[in-house]
């Protein structure tokens, strides 16, 4: 049986995971508008960013297709 992680460990994880360097390397174009973070969303064609990304919740959402998740649980 595989072992769960513990909370500690997923918020760890969480806490260690960048979501615009993540997004940047799967080459989606980050761009930064005053105090906030829009991406093209990589889940549909769009040529104006419509994603926000929030480093410090460590969330993104879509405003167009409404795609958006937690980093993990």
């Amino acid at each position: 049986m595989t072992p769960t992680p513990d909370r500690q460990e997923i918020d760890d994880l969480k806490a260690s995971i960048d979501l615009v360097a993540l997004f940047e390397s799967y080459d989606v174009p980050v761009t930064k508008v005053d105090r906030s973070i829009k991406a093209l969303c990589p889940f549909h064609t769009e040529t104006t960013p419509s994603m926000g990304i929030n480093r410090k919740k460590g969330v993104y959402q879509c405003c167009v297709c409404l795609d958006g998740q937690c980093r993990l649980g």
